[in-house]
């Protein structure tokens, strides 16, 4: 960028100049255990966070004695290998970890924001700079010193602190409507494995015990049980195969259309609950292969999951279904097949000669219990208010997220300032 372009009162530094960068600690194979200290591996950096899922960990006696190689509050993590350049901000409030090997490590020099540069580091012109640096043939590699000597555009500090705050906000909305929408999933899983697999209330009500529940929500369980393919089920409910309760509607080629119109929702957008990123096709898909906010999606091939999509339009591609409402609602549909994953995920594994999967037989082979209609119409309103939370949560997460990355580059450049910003947010009632 020319000093023309350059905005008032900006300047032009290296990296460097503002952050320390080192790489985490060369833990030995003989360092690992089954629990103990979680150490960030490059896989735990994904998507501006720390996941501990898969994390290493150590013992106190493999501690390195150096401190810096504990996380601290501020500190941006990077990856320096494999998917070089994904980042992860620590917070205030984070799990006490070290970094390990091939983890970068960014930490402030003075009163520069860490934050600021993190969302600076984001941008796409800094992300492609940082993988141009990369080297390796098999694998990528980045190391501290070549990131050290990128060049950046640096704003005053209270414009770091501001612009900081701005996209922070925003960003811990985000993270504040997903750990909110955990709890409404991890909810409504518990109340459906209590009334329709532990059969709680009716068990119970047959030794005589109180159930906890209003009497008019008591009233509608029955008080014995009855045999059943699947043993003893509550009496006057029955047994079903899942292919039986529900459409499962397969997804298509969508090569075969052509365009720019609609994203093409395959398994990782699924799973990220995210368009971004997606191929794109014509709006010539037929009809009921184009999904919208609050259908129920299910991928029977490759990772198999299911969830609510809330992510806007898109077309419906292979190795997907839409799962849509029969003799039990898609609420009830989309607990029995959480219920049933397992088993579909043990399937699929052993055939996973390419890629495994699962075949409609075996949705005909999990088995569901189906209660006598007046509950189920019940169970069907308690669950679908957990949903439908879920759903509005996911709307507004969408809504956030399409804010924070029209800001983001607009902001970092100097091309949007501040106020105009700030101004943008509250509008949203932010």
């Amino acid at each position: 960028m020319s000093d023309a372009l350059i905005p008032d009162g900006w300047t032009q530094v290296k990296l460097d100049d503002v952050c320390s960068i080192f790489s985490g600690f060369p833990f030995k194979s003989a360092s690992w255990k089954t629990n103990g200290t979680p150490v960030i591996k490059i896989t735990n950096v994904k998507r501006g966070q720390v996941s501990l899922d898969s994390c290493g960990y150590v013992s106190p006696d493999s501690y390195p004695t150096d401190h810096k190689f504990w996380i601290q509050s501020q500190d941006v993590l990077i990856a320096l290998t494999g998917y070089v350049g994904e980042l992860a901000f620590i917070g205030e409030q984070h799990t006490k970890c070290l970094i390990n090997q091939r983890v970068g490590c960014l930490r402030s020099r003075g009163d520069h924001v860490t934050r600021f540069l993190f969302y600076l580091l984001s941008t796409s012109e800094l992300q492609s700079n940082i993988v141009s640096l990369s080297t390796g043939s098999a694998q990528s590699n980045v190391s501290p010193r070549s990131i050290e000597s990128i060049s950046i555009l640096l704003p005053p500090l209270h414009e770091q602190k501001a612009i900081a705050h701005i996209l922070g906000s925003l960003d811990d909305k985000i993270d504040q409507l997903r750990k909110t929408n955990s709890v409404l999933e991890d909810m409504a899983s518990a109340l459906f494995k209590s009334w329709f697999v532990d059969f709680d209330p009716v068990m119970a009500k047959q030794e005589s015990r109180p159930t906890g529940l209003p009497p008019e929500v008591d009233a509608l369980f029955p008080d014995s049980f009855e045999d059943s393919s699947l043993g003893p089920i509550p009496a006057g409910w029955r047994v079903a195969g899942l292919a039986s309760t529900g459409e499962f509607l397969n997804g298509i080629a969508l090569q075969k259309y052509p365009g720019d119109v609609l994203p093409v929702i395959k398994i990782p957008q699924l799973r990220q609950n995210s368009s971004e990123g997606a191929d794109r096709c014509s709006n010539g898909v037929a009809p009921q292969y184009v999904i919208d906010d609050g259908d129920l999606l299910f991928s029977w091939s490759g990772t198999l999951v299911a969830g609510w999509w809330t992510a806007g339009k898109g077309a419906l591609n292979q190795h997907l279904f839409k799962v849509s409402s029969g003799e039990l609602s898609t609420v009830m549909l989309k607990h029995w097949i959480d219920h049933h994953l397992p088993w579909f995920r043990l399937v699929a594994s052993s055939k996973a000669v390419t890629m495994g999967h699962i075949k409609r037989g075996h949705l005909d082979e999990a088995k569901v219990v189906i209660p006598e209609p007046t509950f189920k119409d019940y169970a069907d309103s308690i669950l679908a208010d957990y949903r439908d939370k879920y759903i509005i949560n996911g709307k507004q997460i969408l809504t956030l997220t399409n804010l924070r990355d029209t800001l983001l580059p607009k902001l970092i450049s100097g091309e949007l300032r501040v106020p105009e910003a700030e101004q943008m947010v509250a509008e949203l009632g932010l």
